[in-house]
């Protein structure tokens, strides 16, 4: 069989260009500049036009970009009286539309900018327009090694008085409906807010927005450099964030809402939080990755439940809230599980949620403060967790066999007047591992049941209800009262 016929673009297209069905590959050369019409401008106070769209692939194709492709200029709103005001200036052009099949970028493909705001000589003056969408894939297979960026927002128009209309929001760097995938390993950005012809700018856009079950990839482990940027970097819907590089936001770095998110780099944000999610599984690090980083004014947000479910973090890595708590929950439906080696740099407000500690040895300290609010807590099967400092757990707790929590160190203290290791309890432990007091204190109020068994050596041991279990003293005795 003959190979599928492609078509070469070289040179300059600037009324866009749409494939035809006769071809089933496209390559777009470094020396091709493919741009979308402009916009006209609008009538007497009315909407400027959208721009034409830079590049357009409507079936399954095969498309290779290493050239320039970008949306038309949005048109510009029409002029308005005093008391009418000015139209609104058009959205800018789609850079790139890809229906389905795989795109490969290595070029540049940005969206129009959004048309300048229709002046008027009164105060009702017109807005600048949305800047365009970058990339728009249906369903389909994009990888990018290139640049990708929203088209920046219009300027709003001049009024009366030396006023001026407010400027467009930025463009949306690419938007991937289901069943698509993105693989990043360059540069993603929503385009920037417009001027309102003085100081001030509207927002930039969305880096990536994804929707019912697309799969977003940002990096890999040998391409740590991948960025997404944008007001919020990556929103993805029933979806799958995976993170190697950088998801940055002025107000939060990822949004997912029902889905999964892997983070092995960095996710940064602003007031909103780093990473916020609307239920789902977000895990940060892994066993060998203790780096990955969510840093903002707060750190993590569960918002709420979706779809029924509350949100689980599974930490490994480093979470830190600058100005806010460094993970916020709000529904006991919500799961903390904390891995050894993870960092928390700021408070975790558990919203009745469930604290949880993982497999192998740990250390951790700050219940009732730096970890409050929580209702409920567990210690995994192979988690043994050393409490030190003086806490108190509001809620029950739950040790699993192969589990432990050890209040104090491994070895009884010198007597050197330093306050010794304290637990309180106020709430039932069901203990089918290991409970001990090392040196340090356990008081619980509720009953002690299960088929674990309680370790004192040189330690206190209090329970003011039901206690069931095997009793061992070590070799430094110690007091169960």
């Amino acid at each position: 069989m003959p190979p599928p016929p492609v078509k070469i673009l070289t040179g300059l297209y600037s009324d866009g260009y749409s494939l035809s069905a006769t071809y089933t590959n496209l390559t777009v050369r470094a020396s091709a500049s493919v741009a979308g019409t402009a916009g006209l401008t609008g009538a007497y106070a009315a909407t400027g036009e959208v721009g034409g769209v830079g590049l357009t692939v409507g079936f399954s194709a095969t498309t290779h970009n290493a050239g320039h492709i970008s949306g038309g200029v949005g048109g510009e709103g029409g002029y308005g009286g005093y008391a009418i005001g000015g139209g609104g200036g058009g959205v800018g052009g789609v850079g790139a539309v890809q229906v389905s099949g795989v795109m490969v970028n290595t070029g540049v493909v940005v969206g129009g900018v959004g048309g300048v705001g229709g002046s008027t000589s009164g105060s009702r003056i017109g807005a600048g327009g949305q800047g365009g969408i970058g990339l728009y894939v249906a369903d389909g297979d994009f990888t990018n090694r290139g640049v990708v960026v929203g088209g920046a927002g219009g300027q709003g128009g001049h009024g009366g008085y030396n006023s001026h209309g407010s400027g467009g929001k930025g463009g949306l760097g690419v938007e991937l409906l289901g069943g698509g995938r993105l693989t990043n390993l360059g540069y993603i950005a929503g385009g920037a807010g417009g001027s309102n012809g003085d100081t001030s700018y509207a927002q930039q856009g969305f880096g990536v927005t994804a929707y019912y079950g697309a799969n977003i990839v940002n990096g890999s482990a040998t391409v740590t450099s991948a960025t997404i940027a944008g007001t919020f970097a990556v929103e993805d819907i029933l979806g799958v964030i995976t993170n190697f590089g950088t998801l940055s936001g002025a107000n939060s770095g990822s949004i997912s809402l029902g889905g999964a998110t892997y983070n092995l780099g960095l996710i940064q944000g602003g007031t909103v939080g780093a990473a916020t999610v609307f239920g789902g599984i977000f895990v940060n690090g892994d066993h060998a990755n203790h780096s990955a980083t969510i840093d903002g004014q707060i750190g993590f947000v569960a918002v709420t439940t979706y779809h029924g479910g509350g949100a689980t973090l599974v930490n490994y890595g480093q979470i830190s809230g600058s100005a806010g708590p460094a993970v916020f929950f709000r529904t006991a439906y919500d799961r903390l599980v904390v891995e050894v080696g993870s960092t928390l740099d700021g408070v975790a407000l558990g919203g009745g949620g469930t604290l949880e500690f993982g497999t192998g040895k740990g250390h951790v300290s700050g219940f009732g403060t730096q970890y409050s609010g929580f209702g409920a807590y567990v210690v995994d099967n192979g988690g043994v967790w050393r409490v030190a400092g003086s806490n108190t757990m509001v809620g029950d707790l739950s040790v699993a066999a192969g589990g432990g929590l050890k209040v104090g160190g491994g070895h009884i203290p010198a007597r050197t007047g330093t306050p010794a290791p304290s637990l309180m309890v106020e709430g039932a432990i069901a203990n089918d591992g290991v409970l001990s007091a090392v040196g340090g204190a356990l008081i619980v109020e509720g009953a002690v049941t299960g088929a674990g068994k309680l370790v004192i050596n040189g330690g206190f041991a209090q329970f003011d209800s039901t206690f069931s279990q095997r009793v061992r003293f070590g070799v430094g005795g110690g007091e169960l009262v």
